[in-house]
């Protein structure tokens, strides 16, 4: 089972998720057991099979990974960026 992980004094931490883990939820749509972070769509990069969708949030610039098949969001769109809680990954920060 996974265990709690809760930084010292001074420490913050980073949460890694592959871009390919995040998905797009309409703001409306409920959670389901998923990690959420609400943005705002910044750009829209199309790269062949898929299109990188960068979401400015609380959390900074995030990348999310759709296909063809997806729904393609427009820019300045408000939008749920959402994981898996298996799917992301939590390191420890030391201060600078």
């Amino acid at each position: 089972a996974p265990q709690a992980v809760l930084p010292a004094d001074g420490e913050g931490l980073d949460l890694f998720i592959r871009p390919q883990h995040l998905h797009l939820q309409d703001p409306a749509a409920a959670a389901g057991g998923l990690n959420c972070l609400a943005g705002k769509v910044a750009r829209l990069v199309y790269t062949g099979d898929r299109t990188d969708v960068l979401v400015d949030t609380a959390a900074g610039r995030l990348v999310v990974e759709i296909g063809d098949a997806d729904a393609t969001p427009r820019e300045d769109e408000a939008v749920v960026v959402a994981w898996r809680p298996e799917h992301g990954l939590v390191f420890t920060r030391s201060p600078a």
